[in-house]
């Protein structure tokens, strides 16, 4: 229902961190309360035009459209031909005039409606029971719980495995960023040294102190400080940061 959740914050609830999507969430909560908004609509379209305005009339419109108006339509006029015992032949008549007899605007209107709404719930976790009937005859629906199901889609448990490693990544950029500023290319290094991990038994070996130095040095570049000095243009092509005027001119 979702697709790929993209987490860009971290929230914390009954002492657990979770990784959260807070963009997505706030977009279809919004959604959920315009949907609620929306539900009510139904029964202004059916006062408008004179039609009956019960739950039963309201849930057809919300729940299919046009097709649940007709089906309302003729379900009433077989009550009204049962009840005043008309002949077969003639109630068949009447269900023929009772669909043809409601308003174009009104079938437009209903599937215009319906359209919207449908487009709005394709991507709510609507369950059976989160809409119902207050005692007026309106429509309420359930947002707190279905809120409650967005915020759970939308979350990622940071379990003690996840932190740990995020917390040695961390260590570890660190100190590759310690060794990377002295020159040591480390970019080259971890990829020819780091191996397959579907294979570790081919893993390069680390041990040997000759290859490894060698590589060091074959591999080795200019320290920031060094390639500004001697030759600036580079530096700044390469991404480097900005200096002031005067230590430009002291270089």
């Amino acid at each position: 229902m979702f697709g790929i959740v993209s987490y860009n914050q971290i929230r914390e609830e009954g002492g657990k961190r979770f990784l959260f999507d807070a963009q997505e969430y706030g977009t279809l909560s919004a959604g959920v309360d315009r949907y609620a908004e929306k539900l009510k609509e139904a029964r202004a379209i059916l006062k408008k035009y004179d039609y009956p305005d019960t739950q039963e009339w309201q849930t057809a419109i919300i729940e299919s459209g046009k097709e649940g108006l007709e089906r309302v339509i003729l379900e009433e006029n077989d009550r009204q031909a049962a009840r005043l015992k008309i002949p077969r032949y003639v109630a068949v008549q009447w269900r023929k005039q009772a669909v043809s007899d409601a308003p174009r605007e009104m079938w437009e209107e209903v599937g215009n409606y319906f359209q919207g709404l449908y487009s709005e719930r394709a991507r709510l976790p609507i369950q059976e029971g989160d809409i119902t009937f207050n005692k007026a005859g309106t429509p309420e629906m359930n947002t707190e719980a279905i809120k409650e199901r967005l915020k759970i889609a939308f979350s990622m448990e940071i379990t003690p495995q996840m932190q740990e490693e995020a917390d040695k990544v961390r260590e570890l950029i660190a100190r590759l960023r310690e060794l990377d500023a002295t020159g040591v290319n480390v970019k080259v290094l971890v990829t020819e040294y780091l191996g397959n991990r579907y294979a570790p038994s081919k893993y390069p070996p680390l041990d040997n102190d000759l290859k490894l130095l060698e590589r060091i040095r074959q591999t080795r570049q200019q320290t920031a400080a060094k390639l500004l000095a001697t030759n600036p243009a580079a530096y700044y092509q390469l991404g480097g940061d900005r200096i002031n005027q005067a230590e430009e001119e002291a270089q």
